[in-house]
């Protein structure tokens, strides 16, 4: 998770870079998932070619509407490969477990969850970080004499702004939604909704992994 800031700085056009930065955010979504479903070479492998194509072509696409002022350039960075990458955690759920820690069973429900709460962190993060400030630090940046006569020095000014954004706002989406989250059983399968404790009590509440 900690080259997820400086490799999402890449935003050229050029399908080499855009492959290298996609396998990378594969790798990241991939290392940060939950590991009580593992899959195996081949399920990796599958999932990440259609990941790393299905984000490629999306990028490659909002790509041209950013050039042409249409699109935000960050948000061409929301693509769909944490679903791809951990697409096993839906089809055959992740273990959840009593408050003492004990596996007692393994919820798709929960594998959903999951997933959309690491979608949604992606998504905080660059809704947080990227509306507002960038834009309005570069408006005021331009205008300097620094940037006036030396207008090369935009580009690698606004990458570390995004960077700068970014790096603020990863923290807080993560906090967000702590990596071991408490649910509810009525949330989940049936299956869960009357198990009791050692003590002979019904457990209301499961936890699982997230994952980042």
């Amino acid at each position: 998770m900690s080259c997820f800031v400086p490799t999402n700085m890449f935003f050229a056009g050029i399908v080499f870079w855009q492959w290298l930065n996609q396998s990378v955010n594969v790798a990241v979504n991939y290392a940060n998932a939950n590991k009580t479903t593992p899959m195996s070479m081949t399920e990796t492998a599958t999932a990440y070619a259609g990941a790393v194509t299905a984000s490629c072509g999306v990028a490659l696409g909002l790509n041209r509407l950013a050039e042409q002022g249409k699109l935000p350039r960050p948000l061409i960075r929301l693509f769909p490969n944490v679903f791809l990458m951990r697409q096993k955690e839906l089809r055959e759920g992740i273990a959840v477990t009593d408050e003492q820690g004990n596996e007692v069973g393994k919820s798709t429900a929960a594998g959903w969850q999951a997933v959309s709460q690491v979608r949604r962190r992606l998504t905080r993060c660059y809704g947080s970080a990227m509306p507002g400030r960038p834009p309005m630090v570069m408006s005021r940046l331009k205008p300097l004499a620094l940037f006036r006569n030396n207008p090369r020095l935009l580009i690698p000014a606004e990458l570390a702004v995004v960077a700068g954004s970014l790096m603020g706002a990863l923290p807080c989406a993560i906090a967000l939604f702590p990596q071991q989250a408490k649910v509810p059983v009525s949330s989940l399968e049936p299956k869960f909704h009357n198990f009791k404790d050692t003590e002979g009590n019904p457990i209301t509440h499961v936890f699982y992994n997230k994952g980042l």
